[in-house]
């Protein structure tokens, strides 16, 4: 039997509403999903939540600001606002002795909130690469061709992330404003961040920079790989595998 789901929702500072999605009970892990995705896409239909839960841990799920059953604010977006949104839903939980998580976007903001709001138990960076962290510009145009313009070959990756985006019920405004404010970490940013981390990556996936090169400038990581390539792996059951061993083993 899976393990139950609760939804609530809580008002950000600057009155946009949010929510958040939560299974299970024990050592919380907050996990944060990737660009036009959303909690359920990312780790609630795969399963990756119910086996953390049944695991013994208490995973919380926010869905990021203009994703999912979130809402957005218009015009552009603060730099820090994705990381502040992450702050406020931990203080309100009243999080301790926690892990942070994600996959690509979500993995950026993981580290970023590293730096601007104090630092989890341990993180785990999924979907990451180390150029993803230090040019995070790294696909920025990529993004907003595939979501401002058309015509594009039938093979193209413009097309097959477009296809993504509009079956994601993004708004397109808000999804601009979220790539614009998006920013990089230095490498030695990157190089202090001394929590256990956890590196987690498809066999196939280059898409945000090099794994191994992320993992071997964190002091204190380890890297793990699962079948496929960007948009493949964060499905595979593996991945919820990798992670439960990872915080059982810290």
């Amino acid at each position: 039997m899976a393990a139950s789901l609760k939804t609530a929702y809580f008002t950000a500072d600057d009155g946009v509403k949010l929510a958040w999605h939560e299974m299970g009970e024990g050592f919380p892990i907050v996990l944060l999903h990737g660009l036009f995705s959303s909690a359920a896409t990312n780790w609630i239909k795969p399963g990756h939540a119910d086996f953390l839960a049944k695991s013994g841990f208490r995973v919380i799920m926010p869905d990021l600001r203009g994703h999912g059953e979130s809402g957005y604010q218009t015009g552009a977006w603060p730099k820090t606002i994705l990381t502040q949104d992450c702050r406020q839903l931990v203080e309100q939980l009243g999080l301790k002795n926690w892990v942070l998580g994600g996959y690509s976007l979500g993995a950026r903001i993981s580290a970023h909130f590293y730096w601007e709001n104090g630092h989890p138990e341990m993180l785990v960076l999924a979907g990451m690469g180390l150029e993803g962290l230090t040019n995070s510009y790294l696909n920025l145009d990529l993004f907003r061709r595939a979501i401002e313009q058309d015509d594009f070959p039938q093979a193209s990756i413009e097309r097959f992330i477009q296809g993504f985006f509009r079956q994601s019920g993004c708004n397109k405004e808000a999804m601009i404003a979220l790539l614009e404010s998006q920013s990089p970490l230095s490498p030695d940013q990157v190089s202090q961040i001394s929590a256990k981390t956890l590196v987690l990556s498809g066999k196939q996936d280059q898409f945000n920079g090099s794994p191994l090169k992320l993992k071997d400038m964190l002091p204190n990581a380890a890297i793990a790989w699962v079948k496929g390539d960007h948009m493949s792996a964060v499905g595979q059951r593996s991945l919820a595998v990798d992670i439960v061993d990872f915080m059982k083993k810290s």
